[in-house]
């Protein structure tokens, strides 16, 4: 986690003089691994939830200039807070609930725990998770390269874990730090009868899992069934009394048998009209007397995957061949559920609703919510996520309200990976993406893919959540695939019960996986990950996004099913998304640059307006800021890069749009001390270079002008390091290029 210490640790050390002595026993802790209920309780005076990982330390906020800084960096594999290898040191009391590794080997993990001088437990990182495993398979695992062990480690004190030499790369560790007052009982390393009798149920409930696995003795059912023209919106139940949702169940809308074997083409050709379909139909959940639906989703999506029909179970919901089912613990004083076909066939839908009487008053309880959404910026500093905060995306912004976030799923539309780069240069493609000439993905496809050997995949970014206002966040990630619980991008479907991937491209049978140069990473891909132990409590307000390092440009699409609770009454950001941006999903939805585009100017260190697709061979790129350098800058800023050296052959791959055709364009760039000498290429012609740009004091020196016609459409601007200036060779550390902006323009008229 990319953070300094002192200054965490001192957001961590919340003073609470009013706290009141509580106890919790080890099977109190335990069974917040699968207690729902939990979830709708307010945060309690320092209470505080977030992850120490090993990711890459260079990004950082700057406190002077209130700018982030590399924050792009993606060196994540032995990040530690401290040089002499320790992962984390809390301040308790608390609970670390989720430790993951993408490579634990056999060197030492060391537990310090309530300020012990020498270790309370070491073990071989590997055993941690295999020595688990044989006793609680399902809390200990490993799930497509992913190392997960969920057993709670609880301490009063303090917690702090030192990996030893040879322990491994990679690792994401999860926490709650407890109100002060609150007593745990301290790790030893073993386990009483009492402990481990509470993780042997714990197990049992998550293998248990499924439709009405968490349903209450006192629970009763109501059983509806409704057809729904095409257009048509039907409510499904309401109910006027204070209880609480605690099983939501659909019978499978699908006609085929279920006994029918898996490889049936009938049942092939109903999956792939379930992508369609569950898109078509949406769900909408209103608490008590609101203004708006605080569940809002696709109905597959609301049962936990995109694309269409993907079996899995999970504690909190997912599809079997009977039902799609939700687990979540949903309180009310009144609801209203509706559902709303919105296709072009009429629909059946049956339900079983299981409601309990509330075991507190529910204006104490906070209110489930549930929104799908692709793109929606909401909330968020649009301008900001595109240049100094690039490459974040947003998933989830809450302001005003105080609650707990549960997690998300995803769901990518990836048809590119390196299986198809040369496949597309034949005009050919690999299943399951086939795409048809003159269809909607085929046009995009074509038009928006990436230049051959330029290739990234959907999986690199981190996730980031930033609680109560945080300028750097409490949870700072690895990479995606890390968060949803696997590794290094294996096309494998699984479920768990915390973390799933029920579809990755062709891979979309629960342990069956497609060969990753083949059709696997490719077409669709789902995720989830719900953080129900783990959960991040907020006060004020909470942000969650996660890195997407290429714009909608590229041919990559993403949208999100975000869980949370939040206070009663007040709305969230998110409103119901139109049925075309939701079904043929290769179709990009509708947005507004965030800084628009004046008078043909496309200003470098916007990256809504010119995109980086790649800098092989190259450093990182960053905004920077010029004040401090004189004037002539548009906006103040430009987008610096760092080449290597012309020995290496860096370059720098741009992207940009014109909208109407113009005959010439001018690069704005900058000239200084550490600039190099590059040549510029356009769509892969060469049009200018080589340029010096090597001064010695930093100044915005003449444009770089090219009378080179530019269609309407993307064009690829290249810049290649091509030689050094003897003063900028003699640092010995590489040359930069800083782009202000890209000018488009007419020729003047001939008199």
């Amino acid at each position: 986690m990319k953070i300094w210490t002192s200054v965490f640790m001192a957001a961590l050390v919340v003073n609470v003089s009013s706290a009141e002595t509580r106890s919790l026993s080890y099977g109190d802790v335990v069974s917040r691994l699968y207690d729902m209920k939990v979830l709708a309780t307010k945060p309690q005076a320092g209470e505080k939830s977030g992850s120490f990982s090993s990711g890459d330390r260079k990004a950082r906020y700057n406190e002077q200039t209130g700018l982030y800084e590399n924050w792009y960096a993606n060196a994540d594999n032995d990040g530690v807070v401290a040089s002499d290898g320790t992962f984390l040191d809390l301040k308790g009391p608390g609970v670390i609930w989720r430790i993951w590794s993408a490579q634990p080997r056999q060197g030492k993990i060391e537990f310090y725990v309530d300020g012990a001088a020498t270790p309370t437990f070491v073990t071989p990182f590997h055993s941690l998770f295999t020595e688990n495993e044989k006793e609680f398979p399902q809390l200990s695992h490993v799930k497509a390269r992913g190392w997960n062990t969920f057993i709670p480690i609880t301490f009063n004190k303090s917690l702090r874990i030192r990996g030893g030499e040879g322990w491994g790369n990679y690792y994401q560790i999860t926490y709650t730090v407890f109100p002060k007052g609150t007593q745990v009982p301290s790790f030893t390393g073993t386990y009483t009868d009492e402990q481990k009798a509470a993780l042997k149920k714990a197990n049992e409930v998550w293998a248990k899992r499924g439709p009405k696995s968490l349903v209450g003795e006192k629970a009763q059912s109501q059983e509806v069934a409704i057809d729904l023209a095409p257009g048509e919106e039907k409510l499904v139940a309401s109910y006027d009394a204070p209880a609480a949702i605690s099983s939501f169940v659909m019978k499978r809308p699908f006609g085929f048998s279920h006994d029918k074997p898996a490889g049936d083409p009938a049942i092939a050709k109903e999956r792939d009209a379930s992508v369609k379909i569950l898109r078509e139909l949406a769900i909408s959940m209103t608490w008590d007397d609101d203004q708006s639906a605080s569940v809002w989703s696709p109905l597959g999506d609301f049962f936990g995957t995109g694309a269409g029909e993907n079996l899995h179970r999970t504690l909190a919901c997912g599809m079997t061949k009977e039902v799609y089912y939700s687990n979540w613990y949903m309180p009310f004083k009144k609801a209203v559920i509706k559902v709303k076909n919105e296709g072009a066939s009429p629909r059946r839908l049956s339900f079983t609703i299981h409601t309990e009487p509330l075991e507190q008053n529910a204006g104490d309880l906070l209110r489930y919510h549930f929104k799908w959404h692709r793109d929606d910026f909401s909330g968020f500093d649009e301008a900001r996520l595109w240049t100094d905060r690039w490459p974040d995306w947003p998933v989830l912004k809450i302001d005003g309200a105080e609650g707990r976030f549960c997690g998300f799923t995803a769901h990518m539309w990836n048809p590119l990976h390196a299986c198809n780069l040369k496949a597309r240069e034949n005009g050919v493609f690999s299943a399951p993406e086939k795409l048809k000439e003159d269809t909607p993905g085929y046009n995009f496809f074509m038009s928006n893919a990436i230049p051959p050997k330029n290739d990234y995949w959907w999986g690199e970014g981190d996730e980031k959540f930033f609680v109560d206002g945080e300028k750097m966040p409490s949870t700072y990630g690895t990479g995606t695939e890390d968060y949803f619980g696997y590794a290094w991008g294996t096309a494998l479907a699984y479920d768990s019960a915390l973390q799933t991937q029920p579809r990755n491209g062709a891979a979309n049978e629960i342990d069956k996986g497609v060969d990753k140069e083949g059709p696997g990473n490719i077409g669709h891909i789902t995720v989830a990950r719900w953080q129900v132990p783990d959960n991040i409590p907020f006060n004020q307000s909470f942000e969650a996004v996660i890195e997407k390092y290429h714009g909608n440009n590229w041919p990559l699409l993403n949208a999100y099913g975000v869980s949370w609770y939040q206070t009663a009454g007040k709305a969230d950001y998110y409103k119901e998304v139109p049925v075309k941006e939701r079904v043929d999903y290769y179709v990009p939805a509708t947005w507004k640059p965030p800084v628009p585009v004046v008078n043909g100017r496309l200003e470098g260190e916007h990256l809504s307006h010119i995109d980086v697709l790649d800098t092989t061979r190259g450093g990182p790129h960053k905004v920077q800021t010029m004040k401090e350098y004189g004037t002539g800058w548009s906006n103040d800023a430009e987008r610096k890069w760092l080449a290597w050296g012309p020995k290496e052959n860096s370059f720098l791959v741009l992207q940009f749009d014109v909208k109407e055709a113009v005959d010439q364009f001018s690069v704005g760039a900058t000239y200084g001390p550490k600039n190099g000498i590059f040549d510029f290429y356009l769509d892969d012609q060469k049009i200018g270079g080589p340029v010096d740009f090597y001064t010695p004091a930093y100044k915005r020196g003449e444009d770089q002008s090219f009378t080179v016609p530019l269609k309407s459409g993307t064009h690829v601007l290249k810049v290649v390091a091509v030689g050094w200036h003897p003063e900028v060779e003699k640092l010995k550390k590489g040359m930069n290029f800083g782009l202000d902006y890209i000018q488009l323009g007419k020729r003047p008229a001939k008199p």
